[in-house]
């Protein structure tokens, strides 16, 4: 009997969250797919049943693998560098004698600040005649670079914001991870000869490896979505240069009113980000089988 009270009161004490959590979620979920297959529109008195013709005209439209190709070089090439930086300075400082308290307290503050205010703030940096970019390589001797009017370095200048705004989050994650490793087993291998090349690779690294791999699906999740600091930097521009599927089902479902295709799209990234997050889930619970 007491049991049964237990179980009764736990469900009384899920049921709000629970609903919260399916009207919030469940709902636009539903709404968003039904819209999808309907030719909804601002233009559009009537909206009427099309069936599949909104993903058959979407994936027949050159600017959506466009778009979905610069989605994934945004996304993969700048989680690599966010991991590859993230890494060496966690493994940096964990070598250091010294409480370097400051130095972490600093390498935090941009992912701490306001996104819209730092994203100015870059493109106040990347303007080609004011920016202060271009008059560091000016004074380096250096040719000025035209950076968010050129569709090569307006996507580095995109690429190199987001590894500048998230390659804290990898750093965090990572000194939580090296700070949970036992004394013991590093000082075991120092004793075995292990230098420092050897410590990272074969004690560290594949200790923390679980952690690098929810990191990356985390960022990866994130990044597949950038909208902000595009949208801020670039617009999107020069041209098409820089439009992910996040800005094109922006343009698709917000600017122009074309619901019905914005949600097509919204739907087609949702499936492409699951797949990810599977494959990463998966590789995630081998490696926990192995440990």
């Amino acid at each position: 009997m007491l049991e049964q009270r237990k179980t009764r009161a736990k469900r009384l004490f899920l049921a709000p969250i629970t609903l919260f959590l399916l009207v919030m979620t469940v709902f636009p979920l539903g709404y968003l797919l039904v819209i999808s297959f309907t030719d909804r529109a601002a233009t559009n008195q009537d909206t009427q049943f099309v069936g599949l013709d909104n993903y058959i005209s979407m994936f027949g439209l050159e600017q959506f693998w466009r778009s979905l190709g610069l989605t994934l070089i945004i996304a993969f090439t700048s989680v690599f560098l966010q991991l590859v930086l993230g890494f060496f300075a966690a493994i940096s400082l964990s070598f250091a004698r010294r409480n370097l308290w400051v130095l972490r307290t600093l390498f935090i503050i941009p992912m701490a600040a306001a996104p819209v205010a730092v994203l100015f703030n870059w493109r106040y940096m990347f303007n080609t005649s004011t920016g202060i970019l271009n008059y560091l390589l000016e004074r380096l001797g250096l040719p000025a670079v035209d950076w968010l009017n050129s569709g090569v370095t307006a996507l580095i200048s995109v690429v190199m914001v987001e590894v500048w705004t998230w390659t804290p989050f990898i750093f965090i994650i990572l000194v939580g991870a090296l700070a949970a490793i036992p004394e013991e087993v590093v000082e075991a291998a120092s004793l075995d000869g292990a230098n420092r090349r050897q410590l990272i690779w074969l004690v560290y690294f594949p200790l923390i490896s679980p952690f690098l791999l929810v990191a990356t699906l985390l960022r990866l999740i994130d990044a597949l979505k950038t909208f902000d600091s595009i949208q801020v930097l670039t617009s999107g521009g020069p041209g098409y240069d820089t439009t992910t599927l996040n800005h094109l089902i922006f343009l698709d479902g917000i600017r122009f009113l074309r619901f019905a295709e914005g949600a097509a799209s919204t739907v087609v990234l949702l499936i492409i980000i699951i797949v990810i997050a599977r494959v990463f889930y998966n590789r995630l619970l081998s490696l926990r089988e192995l440990t």
